[in-house]
């Protein structure tokens, strides 16, 4: 299934946000538009994850240049998931990707 950038944004902005926190739904918003990772260099006052300023950073392996599917969109959490640095944190994170799809609408 597409998934439009009118429909990413404001799932990134409140599902992915509340979830994972302002720096994960910042980086996923990133990496679903571009296919690279970001830092936020920023203020995040009066920002959201979509308009605060970062720095592009690494590719993300399987992302090419902008999710355009449910699928890619599934594929940046778990690589997101897969990034934290705490076992226990990457399988819980893990077991929200279900979650947090269903509140992508189509």
């Amino acid at each position: 299934m597409r998934v439009s950038r009118e429909q990413l944004t404001p799932w990134i902005e409140t599902a992915v946000r509340q979830a994972w926190g302002y720096k994960a739904a910042t980086r996923a918003y990133y990496i679903a538009k571009n296919g690279t990772d970001a830092q936020i260099t920023g203020s995040y006052r009066d920002r959201s994850p979509s308009t605060v300023e970062v720095r592009q950073g690494e590719s993300v392996p399987g992302s090419l240049g902008g999710c355009k599917t449910r699928y890619d969109i599934s594929q940046v959490l778990a690589w997101l998931a897969k990034e934290r640095r705490d076992l226990s944190e990457q399988l819980e994170w893990r077991e929200q990707i279900p979650g947090l799809m269903r509140k992508l609408k189509a």
